[in-house]
């Protein structure tokens, strides 16, 4: 006997909305808002091994800022703008729907 899927899990970027390219640009955009911030960026950004509070110390560092906080909060509110801006990846909601009426748990992760 086959084992039965009860739940199901979805990653958001990338694969319910289409996002991938907004997490980029919003590094660029929020680091440019310092003069000579999107110059650091483009230096940094692909050499940090981490997440994004990895890449923003970093680029403070190159700054010679103390750690990229109010920038690491201003990325994520330019990602949070953008994303519930977006559209969502051809026929994710109906999937999702399909799924859930067919009694399966779905969950989403982020």
């Amino acid at each position: 006997m086959g084992r039965r899927i009860d739940h199901v899990v979805f990653d958001f970027d990338g694969t319910l909305v289409d996002s991938n390219h907004i997490k980029q640009a919003a590094y660029f955009e929020v680091a440019g808002r310092v003069p000579g911030g999107a110059e650091a960026m483009t230096r940094v950004h692909g050499t940090v091994a981490g997440d994004r509070y990895d890449l923003w110390r970093a680029w403070a560092g190159e700054m010679g800022l103390s750690d990229g906080s109010d920038q690491i909060a201003a990325y994520s509110q330019a990602v949070e703008d953008a994303i519930t801006a977006t559209r969502e990846m051809p026929g994710a909601a109906d999937t999702v729907a399909a799924l859930r009426a067919g009694g399966l748990h779905v969950y989403i992760s982020s």
